[in-house]
């Protein structure tokens, strides 16, 4: 028996040495082929919907981590600014009642009623002179005759 190509001869009805007539071939997958292109396809749409929630699950957390974090710095920013406000009432309420402290009308009644003080009607001055000062008031000068000249001299400068 001879064998040409891969097509077995059947010899009851042909001729050995005729080559036989080809019929196309046709393929026939099996179940096991098909059951695992199936699967295969399943399992990757499986990877891709889990992929998809799991992004989806991390671009929602960081959504709400996002709004956390504005939420907080907006109430931040609310207690500053009632901090401000009342640190400016404050302000405005110490400033009225400094300029009603130092008023010099209210210094002066408070220093003649309370304390009982007057307003000097001689001016009396003394200067001191650290560099020998002492040494030409030995020289023939009076005290009293000093404190005049300096009295004058400082009513001049007044004026």
């Amino acid at each position: 028996m001879m064998y040409q190509g891969n097509a077995a001869y059947q010899l009851e009805t042909q001729r050995t040495w005729d080559v036989p007539v080809s019929r196309p071939l046709s393929v026939y997958e099996g179940g096991a082929e098909r059951t695992r292109r199936e699967r295969a396809s399943q399992t990757s749409l499986v990877g891709l919907a889990a992929a998809l929630l799991v992004s989806l699950a991390v671009l929602g957390g960081v959504r709400v981590a996002l709004t956390a974090a504005t939420v907080s710095s907006l109430r931040e920013l609310d207690v500053a600014q009632s901090t401000v406000a009342t640190a400016r009432e404050t302000r405005s309420q110490l400033m009225v009642e400094r300029s009603v402290l130092s008023s010099a009308d209210r210094i002066q009644k408070i220093a003649t009623e309370n304390y009982g003080m007057v307003y000097a009607s001689d001016i009396d001055t003394i200067t001191v002179d650290g560099q020998g000062g002492e040494s030409e008031m030995a020289e023939g000068e009076s005290v009293e005759g000093a404190e005049s000249v300096d009295s004058a001299a400082q009513t001049d400068s007044e004026m």
